[in-house]
């Protein structure tokens, strides 16, 4: 009983917070912020003290269950090393919210990771599809119905509860991967039969509502880092032999027949994939390249502990070139963005951090399965959570080149949420 109470809170506490996050326009604001930072830090409280008052034998099963990983290290030196640069900052107060946001974002994994059970997990990651099936449905009303977008003025893209469209493509591109894998494990669904169509019909529903939406979003950087990341997934699937090439096939046909759409159409939404043709002459690529222009002498200057975490904003008006008349918040490239505020070890503790995750979502699809047997193999709902969490990782990795997303603590939530799902090395029944 006391076990079920435990895992309840952690449960709704999250919940809440997931539910919240993308809702308060992608949790970018201080109003939004605070109540989410009070909340994980409550529950990883809550779980650390339930940690600290089990048995010794439940202790001892507990750190047989969690023992350390290369990727503690890397996390806890990558917070490590965003103290140093808090030391030297040339804003202190930012640096030290940047590290509570830093924070917040590490206790969630911890929480999933050393808290989630399986079923757990599968409630979960429906949740998250469920969250992103619903706010494509409020974004494609935006465009279709003309609903009211008043913290946002372009109307021509869908951004939904979000400021900004590319952010909003951003969480999507964390949800369609694992709706893929889902419905690729659908014989292996852990419900009765009667059930399994019906549920793969609202599956289906919802990938088709996300990926409209995501269309209709107009992100290219998205549409470029999802088609990227989505090839890897094919290719994973059809070299161990979980996806037929006959299937393979019908998808690149659908492909096929949406770019003969795209250069015969006129409307809005051609016309914006047809701008892949000329994006060097536009303010895509010039004003970015004016601002990484700048990063990268800020990174010259302050290679070791950077200007501090979370001052970009103060830190890049001395090396903002002419051209650039805004006020500039981020470099629109995430790996020079954490280079500038925590110096160049930062990016490689960084891609590291990302690539373990990755890895191991990949790896854990086909642990060392022989591949004269690997089509006997049924495709679990386990593989589809496991190879959907990594592939949207990568996703988001891909388009931190030309954006922020990294920066909108909804987004990272989620990032979290799949490595911890990712990550998990306890027992099927994590009591920890």
């Amino acid at each position: 009983m006391k076990k079920d109470i435990y895992k309840s809170i952690i449960w709704f506490g999250l919940v809440a917070v997931f539910i919240f996050t993308p809702i308060a326009r992608g949790t970018v604001k201080i109003w939004a912020i605070i109540p989410v930072q009070i909340v994980i830090f409550s529950l990883v409280f809550f779980w650390l003290w339930k940690k600290n008052n089990k048995t010794q034998i439940q202790k001892a099963d507990c750190a047989d269950n969690q023992r350390k990983t290369v990727l503690d290290i890397l996390i806890w030196l990558f917070v490590a090393l965003a103290g140093v640069s808090c030391i030297f900052s040339i804003y202190k107060y930012e640096s030290a919210m940047a590290i509570l946001r830093l924070l917040s974002i590490a206790g969630v994994f911890y929480l999933v990771r050393d808290t989630f059970d399986k079923n757990m997990v599968n409630r979960f990651v429906i949740l998250i599809i469920s969250i992103g099936t619903v706010l494509s449905l409020f974004g494609l009303g935006q465009y279709f119905l003309g609903l009211a977008h008043s913290w946002w003025i372009p109307n021509e893209f869908i951004a939904s509860t979000y400021v900004n469209h590319n952010h909003f493509s951003g969480y999507l591109e964390l949800v369609i991967p694992p709706i893929i894998g889902l419905l690729l494990a659908y014989r292996s669904w852990p419900i009765q039969e009667g059930y399994k169509k019906i549920f793969r019909i609202l599956l289906i529903s919802a990938f088709v509502l996300v990926v409209l939406a995501f269309v209709f979003a107009q992100s290219r950087g998205a549409w470029v880092c999802l088609t990227i990341s989505l090839i890897v997934m094919a290719v994973i699937l059809v070299k161990k032999r979980f996806l037929s090439k006959k299937r393979l096939f019908i998808f690149l046909f659908f492909i096929l027949l949406g770019a003969v759409y795209i250069y015969a159409g006129h409307d809005a939404l051609t016309t914006r994939f047809k701008t892949f043709e000329d994006i060097k002459s536009e303010n895509f690529i010039d004003g970015r390249k004016l601002i990484w222009e700048g990063s990268i002498d800020m990174i010259k200057d302050n290679p070791v502990v950077g200007i501090g975490i979370g001052t970009f904003l103060w830190g890049f008006p001395k090396y903002q070139g002419p051209g650039l008349n805004v006020r500039v918040r981020f470099a629109h490239n995430e790996y020079l963005h954490m280079m500038a505020e925590m110096g160049v070890i930062a990016l490689f503790l960084m891609l590291i951090i990302i690539f373990t995750v990755i890895k191991t979502g990949i790896r854990k699809v086909y642990p060392k399965f022989d591949k004269s047997n690997s089509s006997k193999r049924r495709f679990t709902v386990s593989d589809g959570i496991y190879l959907g969490s990594s592939i949207g990782v990568l996703s988001l990795a891909l388009h931190g080149l030309v954006d922020f997303n990294f920066h909108i603590l909804a987004n990272m939530l989620v990032v979290s949420l799949l490595a911890g799902i990712i990550m998990q090395i306890s027992k099927e029944e994590n009591i920890c």
